[in-house]
């Protein structure tokens, strides 16, 4: 089905999210989805603006069309977005383009789960940030995107 606004985020005003564990959504979800996660695995089929906002530590996967402001004020984490190129805040700064071994690992782990990618890429376009944050944070973007 789909999923509302704050999606495996923290309560409005609240300093943790979603800790441990894997949420599943294979339709959209809302704005602020996984904000202010710490060592989750959310897996999305879209989602709205402000995804992945101040992430402390975990991975989200969105298949399809991601709003505006993904990662914005991230720590640390993964954000994967296999859909079109979001637009990212200027505090992101593109640094490689690689093969990550972890990804197939996901790729096997949600496809056992019953969330379907048809084209799992091997190859991704890294965006780092939130600079204005710690900047170890990523945005992952299939290569050619």
């Amino acid at each position: 089905g789909t999923g509302g606004h704050h999606a495996g985020a923290a309560y409005p005003g609240g300093r943790r999210g979603m800790r441990g564990g894997t949420l599943l959504v294979d339709g959209q979800v809302g704005d602020g989805c996984g904000a202010v996660m710490r060592r989750a695995l959310v897996a999305v089929g879209g989602a709205g603006d402000y995804c992945g906002a101040s992430v402390i530590a975990g991975t989200i996967v969105v298949r399809g069309t991601m709003g505006r402001y993904a990662g914005m004020a991230m720590k640390r984490g993964t954000i994967v977005a296999l859909g079109p190129l979001p637009e990212l805040l200027p505090t992101f700064r593109e640094s490689c383009e690689y093969r990550p071994a972890f990804m197939a690992m996901y790729g096997r782990k949600l496809e056992s789960l019953g969330f379907r990618v048809r084209n799992w890429p091997d190859c991704y376009r890294r965006f780092c940030g939130d600079l204005v944050s710690l900047g170890q944070g990523e945005v992952l973007v299939p290569a050619g995107n």
